[in-house]
Protein backbone atom coordinates (compact mmCIF):
# COMPACT_ATOMS: atom_id res chain seq x y z
CA UNK A 1 0.00 0.00 0.00
CA UNK A 2 2.85 2.38 0.85
CA UNK A 3 4.44 1.43 -2.46
CA UNK A 4 1.24 2.62 -4.13
CA UNK A 5 1.70 6.06 -2.55
CA UNK A 6 5.11 6.38 -4.20
CA UNK A 7 3.62 5.33 -7.53
CA UNK A 8 0.85 7.90 -7.23
CA UNK A 9 3.33 10.60 -6.18
CA UNK A 10 5.45 9.93 -9.27
CA UNK A 11 2.39 10.32 -11.48
CA UNK A 12 1.35 13.53 -9.74
CA UNK A 13 4.82 15.06 -10.16
CA UNK A 14 4.79 14.22 -13.86
CA UNK A 15 1.28 15.67 -14.23
CA UNK A 16 2.35 18.83 -12.42
CA UNK A 17 5.26 19.38 -14.81
CA UNK A 18 3.00 18.64 -17.78
CA UNK A 19 0.53 21.29 -16.58
CA UNK A 20 3.33 23.88 -16.32
CA UNK A 21 4.51 23.11 -19.86
CA UNK A 22 1.00 23.17 -21.30
CA UNK A 23 0.19 26.44 -19.53
CA UNK A 24 3.30 28.01 -21.07
CA UNK A 25 2.23 26.76 -24.52
CA UNK A 26 -1.20 28.32 -24.00
CA UNK A 27 0.35 31.62 -22.94
CA UNK A 28 2.25 31.74 -26.25
CA UNK A 29 -0.43 30.77 -28.76
CA UNK A 30 -0.27 34.32 -30.17
CA UNK A 31 3.54 34.61 -30.07
CA UNK A 32 4.94 34.69 -33.62
CA UNK A 33 7.30 31.80 -34.35
CA UNK A 34 6.81 30.15 -30.95
CA UNK A 35 7.50 26.41 -30.80
CA UNK A 36 5.49 24.41 -28.29
CA UNK A 37 7.07 22.06 -25.76
CA UNK A 38 6.04 18.49 -25.04
CA UNK A 39 7.01 16.40 -22.03
CA UNK A 40 8.56 13.04 -22.79
CA UNK A 41 8.00 10.47 -20.06
CA UNK A 42 8.23 6.73 -19.68
CA UNK A 43 6.98 4.12 -17.23
CA UNK A 44 9.21 3.25 -14.34
CA UNK A 45 10.41 -0.38 -14.24
CA UNK A 46 7.71 -2.85 -13.26
CA UNK A 47 8.01 -5.20 -10.32
CA UNK A 48 6.84 -8.82 -10.33
CA UNK A 49 4.32 -9.72 -7.64
CA UNK A 50 4.33 -13.16 -6.03
CA UNK A 51 1.98 -14.93 -3.68
CA UNK A 52 3.99 -16.79 -1.10
CA UNK A 53 2.36 -19.69 0.71
CA UNK A 54 4.04 -22.12 3.03
CA UNK A 55 2.90 -25.71 2.73
CA UNK A 56 4.82 -28.01 4.98
CA UNK A 57 8.44 -27.02 5.10
CA UNK A 58 8.86 -25.47 1.65
CA UNK A 59 7.37 -22.08 0.68
CA UNK A 60 5.31 -22.06 -2.48
CA UNK A 61 5.72 -18.97 -4.69
CA UNK A 62 3.15 -18.25 -7.37
CA UNK A 63 3.36 -15.28 -9.78
CA UNK A 64 0.23 -13.15 -9.70
CA UNK A 65 1.19 -10.29 -12.03
CA UNK A 66 3.26 -7.15 -12.18
CA UNK A 67 3.08 -3.71 -10.57
CA UNK A 68 4.17 -0.48 -12.24
CA UNK A 69 6.15 1.87 -10.04
CA UNK A 70 4.86 5.01 -11.74
CA UNK A 71 6.04 7.37 -14.46
CA UNK A 72 9.36 9.07 -15.03
CA UNK A 73 9.63 12.37 -16.90
CA UNK A 74 12.76 12.22 -19.02
CA UNK A 75 13.05 15.44 -21.01
CA UNK A 76 11.22 18.37 -22.54
CA UNK A 77 10.91 17.99 -26.30
CA UNK A 78 10.42 21.06 -28.49
CA UNK A 79 8.12 20.59 -31.47
CA UNK A 80 9.70 22.42 -34.42
CA UNK A 81 6.79 21.83 -36.78
CA UNK A 82 6.00 25.05 -38.69
CA UNK A 83 3.11 27.20 -37.61
CA UNK A 84 0.49 28.53 -40.00
CA UNK A 85 1.23 31.75 -41.86
CA UNK A 86 -0.68 34.96 -41.21
CA UNK A 87 -0.79 37.84 -43.63
CA UNK A 88 0.15 41.18 -42.02
CA UNK A 89 1.29 43.27 -45.02
CA UNK A 90 3.84 44.87 -42.73
CA UNK A 91 7.08 45.66 -44.57
CA UNK A 92 9.37 44.45 -41.77
CA UNK A 93 7.53 41.15 -41.30
CA UNK A 94 8.81 38.03 -43.05
CA UNK A 95 8.17 34.30 -42.66
CA UNK A 96 10.74 31.64 -43.47
CA UNK A 97 9.59 29.24 -46.19
CA UNK A 98 10.92 25.84 -45.09
CA UNK A 99 13.68 25.11 -42.59
CA UNK A 100 15.96 27.66 -41.03
CA UNK A 101 16.25 30.34 -38.37
CA UNK A 102 16.95 34.04 -38.32
CA UNK A 103 20.20 34.87 -36.54
CA UNK A 104 19.93 37.43 -33.73
CA UNK A 105 22.22 38.51 -30.90
CA UNK A 106 21.81 39.60 -27.29
CA UNK A 107 25.17 41.38 -27.40
CA UNK A 108 27.22 38.46 -26.09
CA UNK A 109 26.20 35.46 -28.18
CA UNK A 110 24.35 34.37 -31.28
CA UNK A 111 20.76 33.24 -30.86
CA UNK A 112 18.21 31.89 -33.32
CA UNK A 113 14.50 32.51 -33.88
CA UNK A 114 11.70 31.73 -36.32
CA UNK A 115 9.88 34.98 -35.53
CA UNK A 116 10.29 37.48 -38.33
CA UNK A 117 8.39 40.42 -36.83
CA UNK A 118 11.19 42.94 -36.80
CA UNK A 119 11.23 46.58 -35.77
CA UNK A 120 13.71 49.45 -35.48
CA UNK A 121 15.33 50.33 -32.16
CA UNK A 122 15.91 53.83 -30.81
CA UNK A 123 19.53 53.54 -31.97
CA UNK A 124 18.54 52.67 -35.53
CA UNK A 125 19.19 48.92 -35.44
CA UNK A 126 16.90 46.22 -36.83
CA UNK A 127 15.74 44.26 -33.77
CA UNK A 128 13.21 41.72 -32.58
CA UNK A 129 10.30 42.78 -30.29
CA UNK A 130 12.39 41.65 -27.29
CA UNK A 131 15.32 43.86 -28.36
CA UNK A 132 17.64 41.22 -29.86
CA UNK A 133 19.75 42.62 -32.70
CA UNK A 134 18.95 41.01 -36.06
CA UNK A 135 22.11 39.80 -37.76
CA UNK A 136 23.00 40.18 -41.42
CA UNK A 137 25.93 38.70 -43.30
CA UNK A 138 27.94 41.70 -42.09
CA UNK A 139 26.77 41.69 -38.47
CA UNK A 140 24.11 43.84 -36.81
CA UNK A 141 21.95 45.71 -39.32
CA UNK A 142 22.01 49.50 -39.03
CA UNK A 143 19.01 51.12 -40.74
CA UNK A 144 19.39 54.61 -39.31
CA UNK A 145 18.83 57.33 -41.87
CA UNK A 146 16.37 55.29 -43.93
CA UNK A 147 12.62 55.84 -43.87
CA UNK A 148 11.13 53.27 -46.26
CA UNK A 149 12.31 49.87 -44.99
CA UNK A 150 11.30 46.45 -46.31
CA UNK A 151 12.47 42.83 -46.59
CA UNK A 152 12.82 40.95 -49.87
CA UNK A 153 11.99 37.35 -50.79
CA UNK A 154 15.62 36.21 -50.56
CA UNK A 155 16.46 38.07 -47.37
CA UNK A 156 17.54 41.46 -48.63
CA UNK A 157 16.87 44.43 -46.37
CA UNK A 158 15.87 47.45 -48.44
CA UNK A 159 16.14 51.04 -47.33
CA UNK A 160 14.58 53.70 -49.56
CA UNK A 161 14.71 51.30 -52.49
CA UNK A 162 18.33 50.15 -52.17
CA UNK A 163 19.77 46.98 -50.63
CA UNK A 164 21.48 47.88 -47.36
CA UNK A 165 21.94 44.42 -45.83
CA UNK A 166 21.36 40.70 -46.31
CA UNK A 167 19.63 38.76 -43.54
CA UNK A 168 21.62 35.82 -42.23
CA UNK A 169 19.74 32.53 -41.97
CA UNK A 170 21.04 29.22 -40.62
CA UNK A 171 19.78 25.67 -40.17
CA UNK A 172 20.66 22.79 -37.86
CA UNK A 173 21.01 19.10 -38.61
CA UNK A 174 19.35 18.35 -35.27
CA UNK A 175 17.11 21.19 -34.02
CA UNK A 176 16.62 19.30 -30.74
CA UNK A 177 20.12 20.46 -29.81
CA UNK A 178 18.72 23.99 -29.51
CA UNK A 179 17.82 25.33 -26.07
CA UNK A 180 15.17 27.93 -25.30
CA UNK A 181 16.69 30.99 -23.64
CA UNK A 182 13.78 33.44 -23.53
CA UNK A 183 12.80 36.23 -25.86
CA UNK A 184 11.37 33.62 -28.25
CA UNK A 185 14.93 32.64 -29.16
CA UNK A 186 17.13 29.55 -29.01
CA UNK A 187 20.81 29.00 -28.23
CA UNK A 188 22.91 26.27 -29.81
CA UNK A 189 23.61 23.65 -27.15
CA UNK A 190 25.29 20.28 -27.12
CA UNK A 191 27.89 21.23 -29.68
CA UNK A 192 25.30 22.10 -32.34
CA UNK A 193 26.84 23.91 -35.29
CA UNK A 194 24.72 26.26 -37.45
CA UNK A 195 24.88 25.69 -41.20
CA UNK A 196 24.34 28.76 -43.40
CA UNK A 197 21.24 28.75 -45.57
CA UNK A 198 22.78 29.63 -48.93
CA UNK A 199 19.52 30.32 -50.76
CA UNK A 200 17.03 31.66 -48.21
CA UNK A 201 13.37 31.87 -49.16
CA UNK A 202 11.19 34.33 -47.28
CA UNK A 203 7.57 35.39 -47.58
CA UNK A 204 7.50 39.17 -47.00
CA UNK A 205 4.46 40.62 -45.30
CA UNK A 206 3.58 37.37 -43.53
CA UNK A 207 4.36 35.90 -40.11
CA UNK A 208 4.70 32.34 -38.94
CA UNK A 209 2.35 31.94 -36.02
CA UNK A 210 2.84 29.74 -32.97
CA UNK A 211 2.47 26.00 -33.59
CA UNK A 212 0.61 25.68 -30.28
CA UNK A 213 -3.15 25.48 -30.84
CA UNK A 214 -5.62 26.68 -28.21
CA UNK A 215 -7.94 23.67 -28.55
CA UNK A 216 -5.18 21.04 -28.43
CA UNK A 217 -3.47 22.64 -25.45
CA UNK A 218 -6.75 23.12 -23.54
CA UNK A 219 -7.69 19.47 -24.08
CA UNK A 220 -4.24 18.40 -22.88
CA UNK A 221 -4.44 20.68 -19.85
CA UNK A 222 -7.90 19.44 -18.82
CA UNK A 223 -6.88 15.79 -19.25
CA UNK A 224 -3.73 16.33 -17.18
CA UNK A 225 -5.67 18.10 -14.42
CA UNK A 226 -8.14 15.21 -14.26
CA UNK A 227 -5.28 12.71 -13.97
CA UNK A 228 -3.76 14.78 -11.16
CA UNK A 229 -7.08 15.08 -9.31
CA UNK A 230 -7.79 11.34 -9.66
CA UNK A 231 -4.38 10.48 -8.27
CA UNK A 232 -4.89 12.92 -5.39
CA UNK A 233 -8.20 11.26 -4.47
CA UNK A 234 -6.56 7.83 -4.43
CA UNK A 235 -3.74 9.20 -2.24
CA UNK A 236 -6.35 10.48 0.23
CA UNK A 237 -8.19 7.15 0.22
CA UNK A 238 -4.94 5.23 0.70
CA UNK A 239 -3.91 7.51 3.56
CA UNK A 240 -7.26 6.97 5.28
CA UNK A 241 -6.89 3.21 4.90
CA UNK A 242 -3.38 3.30 6.37
CA UNK A 243 -4.60 5.40 9.29
CA UNK A 244 -7.43 2.97 9.94
CA UNK A 245 -5.08 -0.01 9.77
CA UNK A 246 -2.62 1.65 12.16
CA UNK A 247 -5.37 2.49 14.68
CA UNK A 248 -6.78 -1.05 14.67
CA UNK A 249 -3.63 -3.12 14.50
CA UNK A 250 -3.63 -3.66 18.24
CA UNK A 251 -7.26 -4.75 18.41
CA UNK A 252 -7.26 -7.43 15.70
CA UNK A 253 -6.83 -10.37 18.05
CA UNK A 254 -8.86 -9.00 20.96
Amino acid sequence: MVRGLYTLAAGMLTASEQMDITANNLANVDTAGFKRDLLRYISEPTMDLWRVERRGGEPLMEPIGALSTGTLDTSVHTDFAPGVLERTDRKLDAAIAGDGFFVVSDGTRELYTRAGNFTVSATGQLVTPSGLAVQGTGGAIDVSGYTDLSIGETGEVYGDGEVIAQLRLVSFADPQALEKVGGNAFAAGGGAVPDPVLFPRLIPGELEKSNAGVVDEMVRLIATMRHFEAAAKVVTATDDTLSLAASRVGTVNQ
